[in-house]
């Protein structure tokens, strides 16, 4: 299994909004792609740092998605929340708690 991390700064006013867009646009185009397993969004609500956490069956599977030029449009209505640009990593996941 593979995760990709993003982290970006958003105005702590905007939180919700952010959340709310990425709920509705993003969330639902992920559940589309192959390999998706799960994702999550989190925040500190002082200073309005978020991180985007996605997990996918293969590294492969994470990157066919994010180079997909039909999600450009689903990322740029999230991304306009952003206060600074986003840092994205990925990584192989070794253990994961919600797995048997």
């Amino acid at each position: 299994m593979y995760a990709r991390i993003m982290t970006a700064r958003v105005d702590n006013r905007k939180l919700d909004d952010a959340a709310r867009a990425w709920r509705s646009l993003v969330l639902p185009d992920h559940r589309r792609r192959r390999g998706f397993r799960r994702a999550s969004l989190v925040a500190d609500r002082t200073s309005g740092t978020i991180v985007i956490t996605t997990y996918w069956d293969s590294q492969a599977d994470s990157e066919a998605e994010s180079r997909d030029p039909s999600r450009a449009a689903l990322t740029a209505q999230v991304r306009m929340f952003f206060d600074t640009p986003a840092t994205v990593q990925g990584y192989d996941v070794l253990v994961d708690g919600s797995l048997n």
